[in-house]
């Protein structure tokens, strides 16, 4: 696996996570969302390379091992970061007509 490859599963994965943890929140009343978007984070994080690697057929290198806890990683700080915060950033930034 390629690091650009890596990075478009990272981006896939942070959207994936985003949607599925905003969907699970309006779902519960959940009163630990961060600890749901980690959750979510990892599951997402293990499937989405792990499913690349199966459907294109790839060996599981030590390389492959360091990506997939990388993007694990980045995936989990990824949704963290998330929709609460970009939505506020955009509710800052639009101005509200009086």
């Amino acid at each position: 696996m390629s690091a650009q490859i890596s990075m478009v599963l990272l981006t896939v994965s942070a959207v994936m996570t985003s949607l599925i943890t905003q969907a699970v929140k309006k779902m519960l009343v959940d009163k630990a969302p961060t600890i749901t978007a980690a959750i979510v984070s990892v599951v997402v994080g293990i499937a989405v390379p792990v499913g690349y690697m199966v459907l294109n057929s790839l060996p599981f290198t030590a390389k492959d091992i360091v990506y997939l806890v990388s993007l694990v990683v980045l995936t989990w700080l990824c949704s963290t970061l998330g929709y609460d915060t970009v939505i506020k950033a955009i509710s800052q930034l639009v101005v509200p007509k009086n």
